[in-house]
């Protein structure tokens, strides 16, 4: 059995980050799309597995626009864009939501 698709360490990380809100370039943005990332790559295994129905590439693709903000977060042309990254952070949490209940229906 595959380990558990958990959101809660990427949710975590991006709530830090809001709460932080840091004025330079630190590792937390790392640290961010690293647990994005992995949570991205869990679902693509689940995919392949079937695990997912086809219609979960559609949550995948949102998941990537969400690493793509918090990417643009990092290298800024200007100030951090907080409340971009406030719109990810829910933008990930609704799909993770209906990534999970698709999971559920699977079993």
């Amino acid at each position: 059995m595959p380990e558990p698709l958990d959101p809660e360490p990427a949710i975590a990380a991006l709530d830090r980050l809001l709460a932080d809100k840091p004025d330079q370039i630190t590792h937390d943005f790392s640290a961010t799309t690293r647990k994005l990332t992995a949570y991205h790559d869990a679902m693509v295994r689940r995919l392949r597995e079937g695990a997912l129905p086809p219609s979960a590439q559609a949550q995948l693709q949102r998941l990537n626009a969400v690493i793509s903000v918090v990417y643009a977060c990092h290298y800024p042309l200007r100030a951090a864009q907080w409340d971009v990254l406030e719109q990810a952070r829910g933008e990930f949490h609704d799909l993770s939501e209906t990534v999970s209940r698709s999971l559920r229906h699977a079993d």
